[in-house]
């Protein structure tokens, strides 16, 4: 079968749609698992590298509950339970686990709780003060939604107070 020959301006169209339909499927995609997987605010701790290539972003390395096992390394299986963000090992790596999520070692020392490797990026717009500097007594939250499989993905940040809510923070 051969196509019509199209001119130089139809092409572009027909480009530009296809691109535009494949950036519209992914974002239907992302906004259809923020309505319908678990979500979690997560403690977190980060860094601000501000890259002149990639932009101005927060790297943040999420605290994860670390359930019925103490170890600290290794691949993990993530889910939601209640307000609890919950990282469970897996020694097979079968159904359910991802190879790029595992655990990195203790969170501040506190046994229960380790780090989840790979961190997530935030990107933040060129205006908005940088999130990773807390004041005394404040802690650095952010809330992801939790796929069955892969890294959690970062919906917005937050700042908790002592004896008090977390407060979303505008990083648009």
């Amino acid at each position: 079968m051969k196509f019509p020959e199209l001119s130089v301006s139809r092409r572009g169209i027909l480009v530009c749609l296809i691109q535009l339909a494949l950036i519209g499927s992914l974002a239907g995609k992302l906004w259809y698992d923020r309505a319908t997987l678990p979500r979690v605010w997560v403690r977190c701790s980060g860094v601000d590298p501000d890259s002149p290539l990639r932009g101005r972003y927060v790297v943040l390395q999420l605290n994860v509950f670390l359930g019925s096992t103490l170890e600290a390394y290794g691949p993990v299986r993530l889910r939601v339970d209640g307000n609890l963000f919950i990282a469970q090992r897996v020694v097979d790596n079968g159904a359910g686990a991802w190879d790029g999520v595992s655990l990195a070692g203790r969170a501040n020392g506190e046994p229960q709780f380790a780090v989840l490797d790979p961190p997530v990026s935030v990107f933040l717009a060129e205006h908005v003060p940088d999130p990773t500097v807390l004041k005394i007594g404040e802690e650095l939250w952010v809330e992801v939604t939790v796929p069955p499989e892969g890294p959690p993905r970062p919906i917005q940040l937050g700042i908790k107070r002592p004896n008090a809510a977390i407060v979303p923070l505008d990083v648009d």
